[in-house]
């Protein structure tokens, strides 16, 4: 019998339902509808690896290769197919990472980065560091302030995700009007 992975987040979410563990049932839900996306794209022959984490890093999701085929290149199937698996990361709060190669047809590892950037994913260096994650970008779920990239710590020493350190515009003037893409200031905001 082959493997089901919708009908193992499925008994994984019946063991935590009978637990009453509500955190181990979200991540089913959110980890089924990966695999449901994933599912999706390849009736499409689109080939993706989107890794979903839950760790004390921060909840993530990376996508380690998304393959158009060759004869279906050049008609935007790459590009809807990410902005679905962005908008799957924003419904679920998650943060995107990719390291950009042109090990998967791509041609220039400096264009997929520009491409990358057009979506809002900013590079993983310099002040927007994020010292948590070891791939080269990065992109928030959308409309999320850039927090600060050091590495924060609870009480307890555990690693605060960077999806837990937002910080909304109101609470935080100094970051009110930042654009998700760049993090600049945008025109509006600076002239307030």
């Amino acid at each position: 019998m082959p493997f089901n992975a919708i009908e193992y987040q499925a008994t994984l979410y019946q063991e935590a339902l009978s637990k009453g563990d509500l955190r181990a049932m979200q991540r089913c839900v959110d980890q089924a509808e990966w695999i449901v996306l994933e599912k999706t794209l390849e009736a499409d022959g689109i080939i993706t690896s989107p890794t979903v984490r839950s760790d004390e890093a921060g909840r993530g999701v990376r996508l380690g290769s998304l393959i158009v085929p060759k004869q279906k290149r050049g008609q935007g199937l790459g590009t809807k197919a990410l902005r679905k698996a962005l908008d799957l990361c924003d419904k679920q709060g998650r943060m995107m990472v990719i390291t950009p190669s042109t090990d998967f047809g791509g041609s220039s590892v400096e264009r997929l980065k520009r491409f990358y950037a057009k979506l809002g994913f900013v590079r993983n260096k310099g002040s927007k560091k994020d010292f948590t994650i070891s791939e080269t970008m990065y992109r928030l779920p959308f409309g999320k302030p850039y927090p600060s990239p050091a590495i924060k710590r609870d009480p307890k020493g555990q690693v605060i995700p960077l999806t837990e350190r937002y910080q909304a515009p109101e609470s935080a003037p100094e970051l009110a009007g930042r654009t998700p893409q760049t993090g600049k200031r945008t025109t509006a905001s600076l002239q307030k």
